[in-house]
Parts: C-alpha cells; structure tokens; sequence
C-alpha cells in the first residue's frame, strides 16, 4: 500500500467519489482482518476484545499515517474521508475475523 500511495496519479487516474472510498476500505479490511488474526496468535496471548481493539488502532493510525504521506506526493493529498474509510474497513476486517473466531468456538463447544 505504501508503494502505491507514494506514487503520482494522472488524470486518467484520478476516481469518482465513492469508489476510492470502496477501495480504501477493502483494501484496509484485508488488513484488519490479518492484524486480528496476527495479534490473536500473538505469543502475549490477547484476549479477543484486546486483540480486535489493536488491530482497529493499528490499522487506522497506518491508514492517517498514509494519508500524511500522500501529502508529500505530487498529485495527491490528504483526504480524511479516505481515514475514514481505512478506519472503517480496518474494523469491518477486525469484526469479521472475531465473528469467525467466535462462530468456531460456538462449534467446537457443540
């Protein structure tokens, strides 16, 4: 993501509003989705609420911490409704991760 973020858009590339949104938010529920499952297996052994809050946190400071960046690329700019979105796929990624860890604790205990 850094890698795309820090390069130039032209004209061609520049998106309607609201797509960009679907794209940002997809690409960072991946990341939440991942940063769950990595914090839940985490030797520290976190709990499921402490794991979803830190993969949430994570993920929205890379997403503002990305937006920053774009600042200093030519041809882009902050957008805090691209935070936005980032911050709302990075916990539609988490919450997905914790329903499928829920559901399969539900089915191990059946």
């Amino acid at each position: 993501m850094f890698y795309l973020s820090s390069k130039p858009l032209n004209l061609g590339q520049i998106s309607v509003f609201g797509f960009d949104k679907i794209m940002h938010a997809g690409y960072f529920s991946i990341m939440g989705f991942f940063v769950m499952r990595a914090a839940i297996f985490d030797p520290l052994g976190l709990k499921a609420k402490s794991a979803f809050i830190l993969a949430f946190v994570l993920c929205s400071a890379y997403g503002a911490a990305d937006e920053f960046h774009q600042s200093f690329v030519p041809t882009r700019s902050v957008d805090p409704f691209d935070a936005a979105a980032d911050a709302a796929g990075a916990l539609l990624g988490a919450a997905v991760y914790l329903y499928f860890l829920k559901t399969r604790k539900g089915a191990a205990k059946s």
